[in-house]
């Protein structure tokens, strides 16, 4: 479902010891219960109030409603709570909101509790230079721009807790920044308490943390060095984001912040994009639970340390589904490559339903899945670092490659430390099945073969693999001392990352190994200096039976 199939009912009765209700026009398409399917029901919500506040929309044009403005109250507690407000906003002006909290510092003990905002014209509930406001159990509906939100990136201590927001748009007259992307919760600041919301609509949430402070706060004395780019977080936990373009997102610019930081319980489902984490640092989503999106969790181009993926569900097609709905181009977890320090994680997650059980489908899904890379990356480049996943039934769908002219020579491999991965529950590598000859060429004949359900992967079971970085060579002859059949010459931008021509990379499995460096303009065999050959191994793989300088 899309964030904008949604359904407004008049209730003509109730029963609240049944727990029904009684609307006028019947919904055709019955929406998912608790009974049905508890992490997916639909949400239900009185759109109505008895204290009304209702703009009639008499100014210049009918994007000009009503406002309702917090004006720099420090230190006095407001409380809102039980009202209805409708076409609220004024579209194309600052500050002209339904709720606003407007530069009024602390203001500790001020709630804002149980309201619906309705056909706003402007964004929802904005705390604008003001800090300690409890936003909770809210409903909006039929919103423009961002709707819940802390406007400069200055705000701090506000929790957000228990509101849910439904349908929201772009505005046709903007007021500069993001609000054509809109977002249900925009985030400008960290360090303010996120829970148990529900996001329906363009963007759910939105990790928007510039490198300064913006706006009115930018011009008092306390806000100078704050840098939200760089902030812990506070409070995420139990957050939801479903039928969205995309669920959640880390990204313009990034998170940067080294210190932990947990997104617990979060869900997210039916998005076209689950989440984009990019440009982000130290982020770890715990007890997580992705069902139904054309991508769960993209995860690239990521900073200082790296993201971690732990105990949670990553679902193609939902199981009721699965004999009338096809996972074709489903993907849980699409990465690129990525630093050492940077890759993301994964320990201790569940995947299922990415494999097609339904007559007709084309193609499959894929639960893990390497595709494009960072550009600006320095070699060497690794691939997650994963342990404890289990699949489903169909788990020959749990690795594939993207394929890419900026791949096609990168040495992909990827290590199933148990076996979990592969149907025959042996251990091994995946590896970069096209062109594969110069990562297989010191194996035996047949140790690798295409993985079942992938297009361009292939799996060398109970192989170990690891990889050699040589700078300073412009190429070199490697032999198997082993095998002297067994010999490929590989020159610095061949076979390594094509934005990066100072290193040569290999994959080498166990074995002694013989290695003649080649003068490019003689061609003739060359003894370097120790000065100008230097060269790491990549990190050790589970596997013991590896490579070693002494190989």
């Amino acid at each position: 479902a899309g964030f904008n199939q949604n359904f407004v009912r008049t209730v003509d009765s109730s029963n609240v010891a049944a727990g029904t209700l009684t609307i006028t026009n019947p919904i055709n398409t019955a929406p998912t219960t608790i009974e049905i399917d508890p992490e997916m029901a639909a949400e239900v919500a009185w759109l109505t109030r008895r204290i009304i506040f209702e703009a009639e929309l008499d100014g210049p044009s009918q994007l000009h409603g009503g406002h309702l403005i917090i004006y720099f109250t420090p230190g006095i507690a407001q409380r809102l709570e039980g009202v209805e407000i409708r076409s609220f906003g004024q579209q194309g002006n600052h500050g002209r909101y339904p709720i606003h909290f407007h530069m009024s510092g602390n203001v500790r003990g001020s709630v804002v509790r149980k309201n619906v905002i309705r056909s706003s014209k402007q964004r929802c509930v904005i705390i604008h230079g003001s800090n300690e406001v409890m936003v909770e159990d809210n409903v909006t509906y039929d919103t423009v721009g961002h709707c819940y939100g802390v406007e400069d990136g200055a705000e701090t201590d506000n929790t957000f807790q228990g509101n849910l927001g439904v349908y929201n748009k772009r505005p046709s007259r903007g007021i500069g920044g993001t609000d054509s992307q809109a977002s249900i919760f925009w985030i400008t600041n960290t360090k303010n308490h996120f829970i148990g919301n529900v996001a329906v609509g363009i963007i759910g949430y939105w990790f928007e943390l510039n490198r300064e402070v913006g706006g009115l706060s930018a011009t008092l004395p306390e806000n100078k060095g704050i840098r939200p780019l760089y902030l812990p977080l506070y409070t995420f936990d139990n957050n939801t984001g479903h039928s969205c373009r995309t669920g959640i997102q880390t990204y313009g610019p990034g998170w940067f912040n080294s210190d932990d930081k947990v997104f617990e319980g979060l869900k997210s489902y039916r998005n076209n994009q689950g989440f984009f984490m990019h440009g982000t640092a130290n982020l770890k989503i715990q007890n997580g639970f992705f069902a139904d999106n054309g991508i769960s969790l993209t995860s690239y181009g990521n900073q200082i340390k790296p993201n971690i993926i732990a105990s949670s569900t990553f679902i193609g097609i939902p199981e009721r589904y699965r004999g009338t709905k096809c996972a074709s181009g489903m993907t849980g977890i699409h990465f690129g490559l990525e630093s050492l320090k940077t890759q993301i994680h994964i320990h201790d997650t569940f995947f299922s339903g990415f494999g097609n059980m339904t007559a007709g489908c084309q193609t499959n899904g894929v639960a893990l899945r390497q595709g494009g890379d960072s550009n600006h990356l320095r070699p060497p480049h690794v691939m997650p670092i994963v342990s404890n996943l289990t699949f489903d039934t169909n788990m020959v769908y749990a690795f594939d490659i993207k394929l890419a002219s900026k791949l096609f020579d990168r040495n992909i491999f990827f290590e199933d430390p148990d076996g979990g991965m592969n149907p025959s529950g042996n251990p091994g590598f995946f590896i970069n099945g096209i062109p594969s000859d110069h990562m297989t060429i010191f194996l035996e004949n047949g140790a690798c073969s295409v993985f079942p359900g992938s297009s361009y992967a292939q799996f060398c079971e109970n192989i170990c693999l690891r990889k050699l970085v040589v700078w300073g060579a412009h190429k070199m002859v490697v032999k198997s001392d082993n095998d002297p059949t067994k010999i490929i010459a590989i020159e610095r931008n061949v076979f390594s990352n094509r934005y990066w021509h100072n290193n040569i990379e290999l994959i080498l499995p166990a074995g002694n190994f013989n290695v003649d460096f080649i003068d490019p303009e003689s061609g003739q065999i060359v003894i370097p200096g120790d000065d100008d050959i230097t060269y790491s191994f990549g990190t050790a793989p589970h596997c013991t039976s590896h490579i070693s300088s002494e190989s």
